[in-house]
């Protein structure tokens, strides 16, 4: 019984993307909302839609790392980072038949990605206030 191992399926892939695109879409809206409208508004938007990857980072990188964005990020990273390693830890640890672990590696994952989106749009939040 192997103790570390892969236990990764196209699931994985699947609930990650749904989980991004829809992190995307309320990125992209609250930038579009919230954010300047001054020069370069579109582009401001695109790049803070495609830093949605980064979570709590966000609200850094939609206002060009002003020391009060980042500053806030970084905390709000302290409290995502170990919320995203929750979830993706249980996928490689554990016997691959284990029940408890069947279900507990599904929720970990879907509880880990949602928790690091949900954080970057709060810190998001920060940015546009």
């Amino acid at each position: 019984m192997a103790i570390f191992g892969n236990h990764l399926a196209k699931w994985h892939l699947k609930s990650f993307l749904w989980i991004y695109a829809a992190d995307l879409v309320l990125l992209a809206w609250l930038a579009h909302a919230g954010l300047d409208k001054g020069g370069g508004h579109a582009l401001r938007v695109a790049k803070t839609a495609l830093a949605a990857i980064g979570g709590p980072m966000v609200c850094a990188v939609s206002r060009d790392f002003q020391s009060c964005c980042l500053r806030f990020s970084l905390e709000v990273m302290k409290m995502a980072l170990p919320i995203l390693l929750a979830g993706i830890l249980p996928q490689f640890v554990g016997p691959r038949d284990a029940l408890w672990l069947r279900i507990l590696r599904p929720v970990a994952w879907v509880a880990g990605w949602m928790g690091w989106f949900i954080l970057g749009l709060m810190s998001m939040v920060h940015a546009v206030s």
